[in-house]
């Protein structure tokens, strides 16, 4: 995450009623069976389904052709069981972090939006899981995410 001084507009996200309100909610989600942080709000999908069809390459491949598209985030499934609360309570903070055409720096694909993969009829959301739980707490029902078909993938 990055660091950097109170601007005026953090300081007025930050006391917006619905991000307290949201603020306040993330400390009550319950700790995620592994224990290392919250659980996420969706349940959990095992990446390697996904691992054993699909290689590294093939999937960045697939994420930087991914177009940007709206989601339900009641449809999520994510590759992880935790968030850490001090990630969420951030982009809560800073809810346009990233910014457009930002690119990932150990893959080099975009990661201005979280990542969400279509893989056997499902929504698994694959980079992102701490911003879209604060859009979540936000009591959004939907997201930009970048939405990558591995239905249609070659």
């Amino acid at each position: 995450m990055p660091t950097e001084a109170m601007t005026l507009a953090t300081w007025a996200q930050a006391r917006d009623p619905q991000v307290e309100r949201a603020k306040a909610q993330l400390a009550t989600m319950p700790m995620s069976s592994t224990g290392r942080g919250a659980q996420v709000p969706w349940p959990w999908f095992d990446r390697t389904l996904i691992k054993a069809k699909f290689t590294n390459k093939q999937i960045n491949r697939a994420i930087t052709n991914a177009p940007v598209k709206e989601v339900d985030l009641d449809e999520l499934h994510s590759i992880q069981h935790s968030v850490k609360a001090p990630h969420v309570l951030w982009y809560l903070d800073h809810p346009d972090a990233r910014e457009e055409g930002h690119l990932n720096p150990k893959t080099n694909t975009p990661d201005d939006y979280p990542i969400v993969l279509q893989f056997d009829g499902k929504l698994i959301v694959w980079d992102g899981n701490h911003r879209l739980t604060a859009c979540a707490l936000l009591r959004r029902s939907s997201a930009d995410v970048r939405l990558v078909d591995l239905e249609r993938a070659p």
